[in-house]
């Protein structure tokens, strides 16, 4: 199927940012949210790039308003029975469907399912209290990365060009990816796995285009491991899904090309799918269901407050970067280092040795501090300072 078919029939973008494009009568950046002008600094986009996953197809549907919390919608191709379809280039309030498709319509009601980009937006407006939050989704049913890399795909430069105009009055500040399912639906009896064994040159590529085309050389992107991990009980280890099915050598082919992308692609970091529960209703066990979605929008908070892809400090974490600042880091020892915790990734202290030490931004150091003492000391997302304790 050609690009500009599948644009026309399929593919959709959701942009949640903040009202319209506007500049204040004094001159100031910013957008109009509801009628309130909001300065550029007070706002952040996150764009979501994936297929229906995106989508979602668990319900409740979340309808519950944020006047921080709002969606762009670039398209106005709402599918036939989505009535009545919200102009192109409108923002819209940031409830469900967040990012639609035509299993999960907007303005149906009793059809409307649960978003992932939903419960995200409203974890990182309650983690940066007075800050306003958007998901710019390019994504729709059956999207494949492979099939829309730059510069053929209509679709990124149609972002580009509406990311240029939005980021003088917001910020953009970062790349969520989810593609990785329809690329096994593609590589069905394919024994040499061709659309996966490059996936990594092709998260590359796309991440690349964005960053130089929009002039953010340092986008973050925020890649996701394969999405549907078999984590409900209910899931038939013989499904083409599973990891030990009969797609299984693909699977596994494109999990080791998103690690690699998290190690080559700098500014880049994956989140772990492993134990979220995936949607069996429809018997296809290919999305998440509501738990699965929402613990996968903690994930990618959680990573950006760790790393501070957000708002400058403000996430809450027990320790931030500020803490690199403070004087009393350099009589911390010259050999400590600092580790981004996202609240998951407890790997990432193993360097720190048997034994370590803790830099706490009050100036305390807390020491005696093991692996199986630190998972128990329940820590939040943030940027710690370690230093091993040299055995005698």
């Amino acid at each position: 199927m050609k690009v500009a078919a599948m644009n026309k029939t399929k593919v959709m973008f959701c942009s949640l940012v903040i009202a319209l494009l506007s500049v204040s009568a004094f001159g100031q950046a910013g957008l109009t949210l509801g009628g309130k002008f909001v300065p550029r600094d007070s706002i952040y986009l996150y764009l979501f790039l994936g297929n229906s996953v995106m989508s979602g197809r668990d319900t409740p549907a979340d309808t519950i308003t944020d006047n921080h919390a709002w969606k762009y919608v670039m398209t106005n191709n709402c599918y036939t029975y989505a009535k009545p379809c919200p102009p192109q280039y409108s923002w819209q309030p940031g409830v469900d469907p967040m990012c639609f498709d035509s299993k999960n319509p907007i303005g149906t009601p009793g059809v409307v399912k649960y978003s992932p980009g939903t419960p995200f937006v409203k974890r990182m407006v309650k983690d940066y209290p007075g800050y306003y939050f958007g998901v710019a989704q390019l994504s729709g049913s059956a999207w494949q990365l492979t099939h829309y890399s730059p510069p053929n795909s209509g679709d990124l430069k149609a972002f580009v060009t509406q990311g240029n105009l939005l980021k003088a009055n917001c910020h953009i500040a970062g790349v969520v990816m989810i593609f990785n399912i329809v690329e096994i639906q593609y590589c069905n009896g394919d024994s040499n796995y061709t659309n996966v064994v490059n996936y990594c040159a092709h998260i590359d590529s796309v991440i690349a285009y964005l960053r130089t085309n929009l002039g953010i050389p340092n986008l973050p992107l925020i890649q996701s491991d394969y999405p549907v991990m078999g984590g409900d009980p209910k899931k038939p280890t013989t499904d083409n899904y599973s990891i030990t099915g009969p797609w299984a050598g693909a699977i596994r082919a494109l999990m080791a090309q998103n690690k690699l992308a998290a190690k080559t692609i700098t500014n880049t970091v994956l989140i772990p799918t492993d134990s979220l529960p995936v949607y069996t209703e429809d018997g296809l066990y290919t999305h998440y269901n509501h738990s699965g979605d929402y613990k996968w929008a903690n994930r990618v908070a959680d990573s950006i407050c760790a790393r501070n892809w957000g708002p400058f400090n403000k996430c809450g974490a027990t320790v931030t970067s500020s803490a690199l600042r403070n004087p009393a880091v350099s009589s911390f020892s010259s050999i400590s280092h600092t580790v981004f915790f996202d609240g998951r990734n407890w790997s990432a202290f193993d360097k720190s040795g048997k034994s370590f030490e803790m830099f706490l931004l009050n100036g305390k150091v807390v020491s005696g501090m093991t692996s199986t003492r630190l998972k128990n000391e329940k820590l939040r997302p943030g940027v710690y300072i370690v230093r091993p304790v040299v055995e005698k």
